[in-house]
């Protein structure tokens, strides 16, 4: 099954959200969380990761992460993820319990996609402390992509991870996963990046953004993706790709907010004020822009 087959199928099966004027929404992907090990990407910017969602929660956003959220490529277990960010799968929860955070699979975490998976390692988890179940993120859906339908124009924006674009990652994450556990992890612990990735190889990741891009042209749908980890925010009038970029760039994390029918691109990082005092800053990369303008052209 071809990119433009696999996209079209998951956009006329997805779960759908209606938004409007007053739709508040924050899209980020690939935290690539893993257990702070020198193999954890995320660690570095776990602080600015919690700072934005506190941010995000506190103003009534809804949070979508478009896959590879828990890198359950380079860590079996996820209860080891869970417990070394155990304060931000605290905030997960309540944006979860106030159904305010919703889940799609990435090709490092699409085992997931097997609800007796999901159901086994999302729905609850062990209290240390006193060894009891407690909930997680009881009954939680992981989808593939979910269909954002515009109120007013009655247009719709898919959101998937992006690896529908890579056969290698879609269709043989497996063995992606072993190659990566048992070939990249160890060398990662040297010091050597895997230049397998498309976040790390220029070649496939220009591949994977050239089929989601073709899909746009040729469904005038608007696409917002992740997986590449290069945030893209196109010009009015031409294809409708978005990406959200990633929480794994160096000293910072990016994601697109869709705020009153308007979407941007933003970056949180850290900087020293006058003082010398380290602060957490939210800045816009891109737009904002009317959604209205690119969904016309869908």
């Amino acid at each position: 099954m071809s990119t433009s087959q696999r996209l079209t199928r998951i956009f006329d099966s997805a779960f759908e959200i209606k938004i409007t004027d007053r739709s508040k929404l924050i899209l980020i992907g690939d935290c690539h969380r893993g257990i702070a090990s020198w193999a954890d990407d995320f660690a570095d910017n776990q602080h600015l990761y919690y700072c934005a969602l506190k941010h995000y929660d506190r103003l009534g956003f809804t949070y979508i992460e478009l896959g590879d959220g828990d890198d359950l490529w380079e860590n079996r277990e996820f209860w080891r993820i869970r417990r070394t960010y155990n304060q931000i799968f605290d905030l997960l929860r309540r944006l979860y319990s106030k159904e305010r955070f919703h889940l799609i699979a990435g090709n490092h975490d699409n085992e997931r996609l097997d609800p007796k998976t999901a159901e086994r390692t999302l729905f609850e988890y062990c209290d240390e402390r006193n060894g009891k179940k407690l909930p997680l993120f009881p009954g939680i859906p992981v989808r593939e992509g979910i269909k954002l339908t515009h109120a007013r124009s009655g247009n719709s924006i898919l959101l998937v991870h992006g690896h529908q674009g890579s056969l290698i990652d879609d269709r043989w994450w497996k063995v992606g996963r072993f190659w990566v556990r048992h070939v990249w992890r160890p060398l990662q612990f040297l010091g050597v990046n895997d230049p397998t990735r498309p976040a790390r190889n220029f070649r496939r990741r220009e591949k994977v953004e050239r089929r989601l891009t073709d899909w746009v042209r040729t469904h005038r749908h608007m696409l917002i993706a992740g997986h590449t980890h290069r945030p893209s925010f196109p010009h009015k009038g031409s294809a409708a790709y978005f990406n959200v970029g990633s929480c794994v760039h160096p000293q910072s994390i990016t994601g697109l907010e869709i705020v009153r029918s308007t979407i941007r691109l933003v970056e949180w990082y850290e900087e020293s004020d006058a003082k010398g005092f380290l602060r957490i800053v939210r800045r816009t990369i891109s737009g904002p822009a009317k959604l209205i303008d690119y969904l016309k052209a869908s």
